[in-house]
């Protein structure tokens, strides 16, 4: 008896052991890696790609929307699109005087968008990378409104070049083009950057998931179409 009472104030007065919490261990998201686009064989307009990759439900905002020409080939007017620019685009389009059945809001990019985050369901940057003196920030500014971004750019300039003129034959960029054409002709149009694979637009979607990339071409040349979105 003495031992069972000698054993009960053992175990009252021995330290309990600390619990132990099992270790969590920290989950990492992971940025999808594609390496090398997919290549569309058939012949398609960049309009066509981006509208094949919306739904007519979704809400979609245009950066840098120009005279809108994404929304009007093939005569569309179903989708629910936003278009931004600012008041003298680069392809010299005054916003404030475009007749299009779209809401149109002005706004730079570089500036930041007059818009929260996660406002639309799909945010365009279509044929501007090549011309905007803020790439990143565009890039940043079209993932922090949406919730998954459309980026078209076309691959190399020679061809677009060539289509403007024979004078081109002396030229081997926009810069020179300016030395031939006159602004009258073909207003503001300059390429900042030149994009020959999908290597150069890496560096400014690095840190995105990376949801399709393909290449596509049409009588306007060949170009590159990527849908990424931010980590969830």
């Amino acid at each position: 008896m003495k031992e069972g009472i000698l054993n009960k104030i053992k175990g009252f007065f021995k330290k309990k052991k600390p619990e132990v919490v099992p270790k969590v261990e920290e989950v990492v998201p992971k940025v999808e890696v594609i390496e090398v686009p997919k290549v569309i064989t058939e012949p398609k307009h960049y309009w066509e790609w981006i509208r094949e990759n919306v739904n007519e439900n979704e809400s979609i905002l245009d950066i840098g929307i120009g005279d809108g020409n994404t929304w009007r080939m093939g005569k569309d007017g179903k989708h629910n699109v936003v278009g931004t620019d600012k008041k003298y685009n680069v392809t010299g389009f005054d916003i404030d005087g475009l007749r299009l059945p779209y809401k149109l809001v002005r706004g730079n990019v570089c500036d930041g968008l007059p818009f929260s985050d996660n406002e639309f369901d799909v945010s365009v940057l279509s044929n501007i990378l090549e011309h905007t003196p803020c790439p990143q920030k565009a890039v940043d500014e079209a993932v922090r409104v949406a919730k998954r971004t459309i980026i078209v750019v076309p691959l190399g300039e020679d061809r677009q070049l060539m289509e403007h003129g024979e004078e081109m034959a002396f030229a081997n960029s926009w810069a020179d083009y300016y030395d031939f054409v006159p602004d009258s002709v073909f207003p503001h149009h300059a390429h900042l950057r030149v994009f020959k694979s999908f290597d150069d637009l890496i560096p400014y979607i690095k840190q995105y998931v990376k949801l399709k990339v393909e290449t596509m071409k049409s009588d306007a040349g060949e170009q590159l179409g990527v849908v990424i979105r931010k980590l969830q």
